[in-house]
């Protein structure tokens, strides 16, 4: 794995993961030798004519007789020639970057990988930080170090200035990732929103034909949603038609109010709003037919934590468990979970799926209000003749519990669409959701059931044209509706995120 970026006078090379023409590179290498001494020779000859003095060659054309001669596949005379650069300069990048590839190539990792941390160190111009970031990944991935290397390898493409480069990259990720029993995928945004705790939209509320006003936590408050979340799985086994793995995962909601929202609801913090969830499993993929049909089976259990689930006494209050305690955080609820994926792709880039899931969760701040839910769900990921995706899908669930506020029934659609090209260097995509759900109760006063009715929109703007290690900041829009036939659970909310989005 060469890389030219570790030559300089503006020359640009490229670095390889596999092999190199050895015949093409040994005779460009003995051409470049065989011209080098011929002009030594000439130059020689006219200095001794002259003055008698002997000619050197330049460090710049040592460098790169070292780069040719170790793409001949000559990586012991490569590292004599980058010994003699860095007794010259014990901080030459190239020769750093030259001299870890031919380590590499002589499996000396360990060397190879202090060469090319030096050579990182050293280098003072993007295209030596990108060799040596590429080089320093390659040791690394060889050692065995694939999630060390996978760090490198967004490190070099943040040094990338070719679309080339960046390719290249992409590439030697993929293959690492795929090589790598660990899986990490960070997800974090940051949200302005007017309902951080999806409150009523209405200040009364009419019960048993009384106007009743709500309390100021009870309505919309205005804030800002901090989310952030790291998925894994880390494979046990692996074979041409099965995969297991053990999965796991958190997530962090953080709140914080706006002084608007502090002063509707002055006896509330952000902490109320918190919520942190940890979740692990394991995992069971089945490749079905050689179309790639895939069955994936897993079970999980998660533990939510909530900013007010827990309970303590306050100055009017000394049994925990009446209403009027204060909420502190603690435990929400614990919840096992056993669900089904099958995928079938029909086409290049078009998938259709189902999905089903079975969960039982145990609330304990409330054990009452613990439920089963049975859901299943389906669609398509169609790509069209202009490259652009179309999504769809639709779902059925049932919850069922004691506490009769709890179970319902819930019907969805959504619908997204993401186009190919780039819009103003922005890649944008939407989608149109819509669900009904049905409440087996009735307050006193409603003629029916309680039913809901919701609609969510969403556009998010990706700009590919910048790359920061690798992932792009990603803009979004979202807007809800809630309305119900019960006046208390109609919401509206609005928000405007930003997150980041991985471009390979």
């Amino acid at each position: 794995m060469i890389d030219r970026a570790a030559r300089t006078g503006g020359r640009r090379r490229r670095a390889v993961l596999g092999g190199v023409d050895v015949a093409a590179a040994r005779l460009a290498a003995r051409v470049a030798a065989l011209a080098v001494i011929v002009a030594l020779g000439i130059a020689s000859g006219a200095a001794r004519a002259e003055s008698g003095a002997t000619m050197h060659l330049t460090p710049a054309a040592l460098r790169d007789l070292a780069f040719a001669t170790l793409q001949s596949g000559d990586a012991e005379q490569a590292l004599v020639l980058t010994e003699a650069l860095l007794m010259r300069d014990p901080r030459d990048a190239g020769a750093l970057i030259i001299r870890s590839q031919a380590l590499r190539a002589l499996g000396r990792l360990a060397e190879a990988e202090a060469a090319a941390r030096s050579g990182f160190a050293a280098a003072d111009t993007l295209p030596l930080k990108y060799g040596a970031a590429l080089a320093l990944a390659q040791a690394l991935s060889l050692e065995g170090h694939r999630t060390r290397a996978q760090i490198w390898l967004r490190r070099a493409t943040h040094y990338a200035t070719t679309d080339d480069q960046r390719r290249r990259v992409a590439s030697d990720y993929g293959y690492v990732r795929q090589q790598n029993p660990l899986n990490l995928r960070f997800d974090t945004s940051l949200q302005p929103s007017n309902n951080v705790n999806n409150g009523s939209m209405h200040s009364i509320w009419e019960f048993m034909g009384l106007p009743f006003e709500l309390s100021g936590d009870a309505r919309a408050l205005s804030g800002l949603v901090g989310d952030f979340g790291i998925q894994g799985s880390y494979r046990l086994a692996q074979s041409l038609t099965t995969h297991d793995a053990l999965t796991f995962g958190l997530s962090d909601h953080e709140v914080y109010l706006s002084p608007e929202a502090h002063r509707q609801a002055p006896g509330v913090s952000n902490d109320n709003y918190r919520m942190l969830s940890l979740q692990g499993g394991y995992q069971h993929r089945d490749l079905l037919a050689p179309d790639g049909t895939i069955l994936t089976t897993e079970l999980s259990a998660e533990r939510t934590y909530y900013g007010s689930a827990g309970r303590t006494s306050g100055p009017s209050c000394t049994d925990p468990s009446i209403p009027d305690c204060i909420g502190i955080f603690g435990p929400l609820s614990d919840t096992a979970t056993l669900s089904l994926d099958l995928s079938r792709p029909y086409a290049p880039g078009s998938t259709n799926f189902a999905h089903l899931d079975l969960q039982r969760n145990w609330r304990r701040d409330d054990p009452a209000s613990s439920s089963i839910l049975f859901g299943g769900s389906g669609g398509f990921s169609q790509r069209l003749a202009s490259g652009d995706q179309l999504q769809g899908s639709f779902g059925l669930s049932r919850v069922t519990s004691d506490n009769i506020t709890v179970g319902h029934t819930t019907a969805s659609v959504t619908v997204g669409y993401t186009l190919a090209r780039p819009i103003a260097g922005i890649r944008w995509s939407g989608s149109l959701g819509a669900s009904l759900a049905s409440y087996g109760y009735s307050y006193v006063g409603m003629t029916s059931d309680r039913a809901d009715r919701n609609l969510t929109l969403g556009l998010s703007g990706e700009l590919n044209m910048i790359s920061i290690y690798g992932f792009s900041p990603v803009l979004s829009l979202s807007v809800s509706a809630n309305e119900s036939n019960a006046d208390l659970y109609d919401t509206r909310s609005f928000g405007l995120g930003l997150s980041f989005r991985s471009q390979f």
